[in-house]
């Protein structure tokens, strides 16, 4: 090999040499800028996000209204909820299940098994959809079953055992696979098997065991699994609607005939035409609230179809202050929550509080549609051999119809 040719190939090794290690150093310049900035941001997002909390401790109001400027709304109200939503968990009144409740009429409960009901025509049995390996019109897969949350709002004489039957009981079904809330409400004089006391009313129930035997008494009965119960009594309710400055109500065919009955003057002099055109609201305070939801009788309250009409319109009203709270934004709702969760008991852990505050946002844009068990077709009156006037209802019917309502 000659020395010219060594010659040049040192001379371009040591070419290459000098590149890559210009390279080199070019690359960790790169990198050290990279750091730098990295560094840079990830300090100013920790400066950003302390004055953020101490901001929001202090005063709140001009953060979320900066924040809201900032940011879309369902960032801030999680973001919110994470940095306050303990305070939410802590607000409820929890029950631990440890309450114990009187059974104040004894062993008096009816021992006769109902004469069987006819089931629904087809045409009355509602549509659903079968989603394979969740749910087939009967059965519900575990997996489907907690991407649902079956909450039972249960409305009682009482907050404590004391004789307090329920004679509101509304499951509110959160179902976070197809985006929707169903509202159902079941009729307190439904005639069902008390788990091993005998056939009775439902709402008698709780006066038996408190929520959690009203929970194991529609399970038993209807297949629905119940995760949580929210309770409020009369006082509870009147005092938590007056807490929030009343409650609007846009006037509809499910209540003209009661407002127009107490000639309330938004509506007073109007046909019924003219008073639901949607324009017309009544704005309600906590007793007015209270008469209006527990309304059931023509002589005294100007309403028809008796408990039918009357669950009709709690669902109703509930449906509207759902959607009313879709107008506000986090100031407003926090406002609202930390008002209204005090009167509330309930068996809900902390933790899945804090979580549904959550996704509170995603939960008000869901559809919201509503029913009632027993279904149409699938009941009759009936009167016991103690002379109970009861809904004698085909219940598997009811099962069927009310898992393709919330699950189909």
């Amino acid at each position: 090999m000659s020395t010219k040719n060594t010659s040049a190939e040192t001379a371009e090794f040591n070419d290459t040499k000098a590149l890559e290690n210009k390279l080199k150093k070019k690359r960790n310049k790169k990198k050290k800028i990279a750091l730098i900035i990295l560094s840079s941001l990830l300090a100013l997002m920790l400066v950003i996000g302390l004055t953020g909390v101490i901001w929001l401790k202090t005063d709140m109001k001009s953060f979320v209204k900066f924040a809201f400027w900032l940011f879309p709304d369902d960032f801030v109200v999680k973001v919110g909820v994470w940095l306050i939503g303990d305070t939410y968990a802590d607000l409820p009144q929890y029950d631990d299940g440890t309450s114990e409740w009187s059974d104040p009429l004894g062993d008096d409960y009816e021992k006769e098994d109902a004469p069987t009901v006819e089931p629904p025509k087809p045409e009355q049995e509602p549509e659903f959809e079968e989603i394979e390996g969740w749910f087939d019109g009967t059965n519900v897969s575990d997996d489907y079953e907690d991407k649902v949350h079956n909450i039972l709002l249960i409305g009682a004489d009482t907050l404590d055992g004391s004789s307090a039957r329920s004679d509101t009981m509304m499951l509110l079904s959160i179902n976070t696979e197809k985006k929707r809330l169903v509202i159902t409400s079941f009729m307190r004089d439904s005639y069902v098997d008390l788990p091993g006391k005998g056939y009775n009313r439902l709402n008698a129930a709780h006066s038996r065991g408190g929520p959690q035997y009203l929970i194991e008494t529609i399970q038993h009965n209807f297949g629905i699994k119940i995760d949580n119960y929210a309770k409020v009594d009369f006082t509870s309710f009147k005092e938590a609607v007056d807490s929030i400055n009343g409650i609007d109500v846009i006037v509809n065919e499910h209540n003209y005939e009661y407002f127009s009955f107490h000639k309330f003057p938004e509506i007073n002099g109007l046909s019924q035409a003219q008073a639901c055109d949607g324009s017309h609201v009544i704005h309600m305070d906590g007793k007015t609230a209270l008469g209006y939801v527990r309304a059931r009788n023509k002589d005294y309250d100007g309403v028809s179809g008796g408990d039918f009409g009357r669950t009709q319109r709690q669902r109703d009203f509930l449906t509207q202050f759902v959607n009313n709270c879709k107008t506000l934004g986090f100031n407003e709702l926090d406002a609202l929550l930390k008002t209204l969760l005090p009167y509330i008991v309930t068996d809900m852990p902390s933790g899945e509080i804090k979580g549904h505050m959550y996704e509170i946002m995603d939960y008000i844009k869901y559809d919201l549609s509503d029913t009632r068990v027993p279904c149409a077709g699938s009941w009759e009156y009936y009167k016991t051999e103690r002379g109970a006037e009861v809904l004698n209802i085909n219940i598997p019917a009811n099962a069927a119809y009310v898992k393709a309502k919330i699950y189909g």
